[in-house]
């Protein structure tokens, strides 16, 4: 029976291990929109934060409409003038990046407002009773769009998660490296034999 050699055995624990940490640090990002304001959040697929991350927002002509860093909780903010189609850009270095890309329609119509003409008895503005349905339609827009963006940021996030074919894909990979080398080694043993 061959003997187990060790220095192989070091050399793909290594090699495991590094593709383990490479893909632990791919950095992953959730956007939504609020208003005419653009959040997002930025996070490693390990959990952590991506703290202190290059952002580059940019139109579809490539325009740079925003660049900034993120806090300590991977956040960053900025405001648009108008509705456009952006990309926006998470650079978290060592080639970690990430980008998403928003429409301009899921600004949506945020110029339509509630009119106060009415006051109680104490002075306070009562919110007019004939509220359009163009008024009615952005102020629910923007509430369900508030309320949704949890739920986008955990489906963002369980499309970053590994899935049972990323992992046996790498599997995969680690023994066709292996094959590779014992397939070159014992190539190398059998021409030195001859």
């Amino acid at each position: 029976m061959n003997r187990i050699n060790y220095k192989s055995l070091a050399f793909f624990t290594l090699l495991f291990s590094l593709i383990s940490s490479a893909h632990a640090h791919k950095v992953n990002m959730f956007a939504f929109v609020e208003g005419n304001s653009v959040s997002i959040e930025a996070y490693f697929v390990d959990g952590k934060r991506a703290k202190n991350c290059e952002v580059t927002a940019t139109d579809s002509t490539g325009k740079v409409l925003n660049q900034g860093q993120t806090n300590d909780q991977g956040q960053y903010q900025f405001s648009v003038s108008q509705p456009t189609d952006i990309r926006i850009a998470v650079n978290a270095g060592m080639g970690h990046m990430a980008t998403y890309d928003i429409a301009a329609s899921d600004f949506g119509d945020n110029s339509a407002g509630v009119a106060a003409s009415d006051s109680d008895e104490n002075g306070n503005a009562l919110a007019s009773a004939d509220i359009n349905s163009a008024e009615l339609n952005a102020a629910i827009e923007r509430a369900v769009a508030k309320s949704m963006a949890p739920v986008m940021r955990n489906i963002s996030e369980m499309r970053a998660e590994k899935s049972l074919a990323d992992i046996i894909g790498g599997i995969g990979f680690i023994f066709g490296l292996l094959g590779i080398y014992f397939y070159l080694k014992a190539r190398k043993d059998t021409q030195s034999k001859a």
